[in-house]
């Protein structure tokens, strides 16, 4: 019995020793795939996120002409615009049916600057409507001259300028988006720009020069121009970053101050044979260089050519074609301040 305990047959011994290889396998791949132990153990793989569900914006509202104006019409091409007691129309028609639109605030979308009709969407895409322009109320536009005066918006401190020339029996007249000029018999039609929130323009007149050119405030989503627009071209001609002071000719003008109460700006014009002003100079200043000197920087026309800088304590400079109208170079040649 104990012989044949320790004795084994050749088939059993081929068996056990296949079994010892597989063995022996098996710990070798064991130690080369062990993780030392000063690893971070392996973190458990990740579940695949559940996908949230695409949200599908809305499809717009449809109009009855074809037309479909969605939220990417908006922020392209809508102007915002407040009112109230507006009728909007199912067809730019007054005998069309028609409802009252709900007081607030809505988007409206200019198709052909020649008509009446513009188009209304409502802030969330409730409805859609046509609006005639001429039903823009100018009372609601204007609001109370005192109380926007005193807000501290600069846009609506301008209003009570063009409220005085819109009186009855002049040549302006305001409606909504659209500031109509009568000319010469005929009308001269300056709207606003509809170019979404970020590119939107809204414009209010501020005065009628002694050469038949009306200046403007274009206001911006942040900041604003002033523009000089010619009635008969039916043109913008100018833009500046301030209000303009003409030459004696007006054949020139030039323009002085800050911009957004940060910067000084220097700029000079010159009208050409087409009408229209070329830029002949603009710079910036910093008015924190030199103690902030220059804001109290005098500017006049000494004729029709030269510019007199007067920085005070009898320091004048001459600005003009000669030295480039350079300001830069004048600030810069003036003794320090004690």
């Amino acid at each position: 019995m104990r012989r044949a305990r320790n004795c084994l047959r050749r088939s059993d011994f081929a068996a056990v020793a296949a079994s010892a290889c597989l063995l022996a396998a098996a710990l070798l791949s064991s130690a080369c795939s062990r993780v030392p132990s000063d690893a971070p153990p392996a973190l458990p793989e990740a579940a695949e996120a559940p996908s949230d569900p695409v949200e599908t914006p809305p499809p717009g509202v449809a109009f009855a002409d074809g037309v479909t104006v969605d939220l990417g019409d908006i922020e392209r091409r809508g102007l915002w615009f407040s009112f109230d007691g507006l009728v909007g129309h199912e067809a730019p028609d007054r005998t069309a049916p028609s409802f009252e639109l709900p007081g607030g605030y809505a988007c409206f979308f200019l198709e052909d600057e020649a008509s009446d009709w513009i188009r209304a969407v409502g802030p969330e895409l409730e409805y859609g409507a046509w609006v005639n322009v001429r039903d823009f109320d100018d009372a609601d536009f204007y609001g109370d001259l005192e109380e926007r005066a005193a807000s501290g918006n600069y846009f609506w401190s301008l209003l009570s300028r063009e409220h005085a020339l819109t009186r009855p029996g002049s040549p302006y007249r305001r409606y909504g988006p659209l500031l109509l000029v009568e000319r010469d018999g005929g009308e001269v039609r300056i709207w606003d720009h509809f170019g979404g929130e970020a590119g939107s323009r809204y414009y209010l007149l501020l005065s009628e020069l002694e050469d038949g050119l009306l200046e403007l405030h274009e206001q911006h989503y942040e900041g604003g121009l002033t523009v000089l627009f010619d009635p008969d071209r039916g043109r913008a001609v100018a833009e500046a970053r301030n209000p303009p002071v003409f030459s004696p000719d007006r054949s020139r003008f030039f323009t002085y101050g800050e911009i957004y109460g940060e910067s000084l700006v220097f700029e000079v014009f010159k009208r050409e044979a087409d009408g229209h002003f070329r830029t002949l100079l603009s710079t910036t200043i910093d008015p924190m260089t030199g103690s902030g000197r220059f804001w109290e920087l005098k500017l006049a026309w000494d004729g029709n050519e030269t510019v007199q800088a007067d920085f005070g304590e009898d320091r004048v400079v001459a600005l003009s074609a000669e030295n480039g109208w350079d300001l830069q170079a004048a600030i810069a040649g003036l003794p320090e301040q004690p």
